[in-house]
């Protein structure tokens, strides 16, 4: 039976996300490493290599994972300074504190989901803030806040988003996501999953079930829908680098394919070792009585016919190929970290000018400063989706990421201070570096509070 043309739209998945979805899970299995990665199809057969070595071989793979202290190392350098945020009007809402001890139901707070959903931003491209809201009411405040009716944050994988609509600028008009539901609220029953849909509009929300009958073929029908105040699709795209709606670039671009060849190099390498490590004995034979390739005991005497021409001998393998591919491997290795920008700051330690070192972090610099904004913008519209299912107008509430991520640390500026105090450079410099120090000392200060101090470093200058 031929599937309906309603069954047809629920299950079709756009061209981007066609296009899109093997990145997704190739940089997934690149951050994750372990079994899944080193199991999947990513070691490749050799040309010379028969069914049964190759299987071998996977049995003894490892997988150098350089992808997930690369990510981990940026996420953590983005949330090393404090990020400011001031809630406004939120901040006096019980609800909301309530949200921000508990910000996915699931126990992890406001901060925890942020850094959580900025790691993997980095690692797929792209991922996705879902503010929602349980379904059930209340009459009072304080039955919201006893039973935790409070909006909350879903971290979605660009994985469930299957297709959307955009106006001509670029904005969501609707958007369809997968929800996989384990129909399973007690231990004795299967865990069956049921394939869900629930597609969200700026004013409502519809829920489709695919049902699977008895020819196979799917169907799918509306189980649910229901109306919502936000007035706009409340999915936040939350991007690591973008040029494009719905579309991201991931931090692991190139390094994942290039950690691949370390993966497979790594596996050939450990083949050579395996098969070619022990010398082999070489000793003339009789052709009466040939030993062919009989096991030898090394520590045993061997006789041989006395009119033999040569002696018996070992011969060691080749290990020019071993040094081809553990060259390779350390330029594989240095290529991670340059595709990172990261030589000067993790896993290389190489002889280079401090110009050469500057230049690669200035570019770090200027790659986690566009994270950063792409994470303050991703909060600030998230925050007002908050507001908006609460029916809160104008919260004006600020988030501010550093912009700057410098290596040197405080303590090297403010001795960079005494110095340009004792040389005399210039009073403007001076006071440039105080307003930077009391930055990185206290991020979170007000407004006020920082116009004072800066006013205060002028007038004593």
């Amino acid at each position: 039976m031929p599937e309906d043309r309603l069954t047809r739209a629920i299950l079709r998945k756009r061209d981007e996300y066609r296009k899109a979805e093997p990145m997704y899970r190739f940089f997934e299995e690149a951050y994750k490493g372990g079994a899944d990665y080193i199991n999947s199809s990513h070691l490749y057969i050799h040309t010379f290599e028969d069914g049964e070595g190759f299987h071998e071989r996977r049995k003894r793979a490892y997988y150098y994972n350089y992808c997930a202290p690369i990510v981990n190392a940026y996420n953590s350098f983005i949330y090393r300074q404090k990020v400011t945020r001031d809630f406004g009007k939120l901040d006096d809402n019980g609800l909301f504190r309530k949200f921000l001890d508990n910000a996915d139901k699931q126990g992890n707070s406001y901060e925890e989901f942020v850094r959580n959903i900025s790691k993997w931003s980095s690692v797929t491209g792209i991922q996705f803030v879902l503010v929602d809201k349980p379904e059930e009411g209340a009459e009072t405040m304080k039955d919201e806040l006893d039973r935790g009716l409070f909006p909350y944050f879903v971290r979605v994988s660009p994985q469930s988003v299957w297709d959307w609509g955009l106006d001509r600028w670029g904005n969501l008009l609707w958007v369809k996501i997968l929800e996989t539901h384990h129909d399973q609220d007690d231990f004795s029953k299967s865990p069956d999953s049921v394939m869900r849909f629930r597609i969200w509009y700026r004013d409502r929300w519809e829920l489709y079930e695919i049902e699977k009958g008895s020819g196979g073929a799917s169907k799918a029908f509306k189980i649910a829908e229901a109306p919502h105040p936000v007035g706009d699709v409340p999915l936040v795209p939350v991007c690591h680098f973008a040029e494009e709606p719905m579309a991201g670039f991931s931090l692991l671009n190139d390094i994942a394919y290039v950690n691949r060849a370390l993966f497979n190099w790594c596996s050939l390498l450990d083949e050579i070792l395996y098969r070619q490590t022990f010398s082999q004995l070489v000793m003339p034979e009789d052709p009466k009585n040939p030993i062919n390739d009989k096991a030898l005991g090394t520590a045993r005497g061997l006789g041989f016919p006395p009119e033999s021409k040569h002696a018996p001998h070992f011969i060691n393998p080749d290990a020019s190929q071993a040094r081809v591919l553990m060259d390779q491997i350390e330029k594989g290795v240095e290529e991670i970290y340059r595709l990172a920008t990261l030589r000067g700051a993790i896993g290389v330690t190489e002889e280079s000018s401090g110009i050469a070192r500057s230049y690669d972090f200035m570019i770090t610099n200027n790659t986690l400063s566009n994270k950063a904004l792409n994470m303050e913008e991703a909060e600030m519209k998230a925050l007002r989706f908050w507001a908006k299912w609460q029916g809160i107008a104008s919260p004006e509430h600020i988030v501010e990421y550093p912009r700057e991520f410098e290596v040197s640390s405080l303590g090297e500026e403010i001795e960079n201070v005494v110095k340009a105090k004792t040389l005399r450079i210039s009073e403007r410099f001076e006071q440039i570096m105080k307003e930077k120090i009391v930055k990185r000392m206290a991020p979170r200060l007000s407004r006020e509070d920082r116009e004072l101090i800066k006013s205060e470093i002028r007038a004593e200058d």
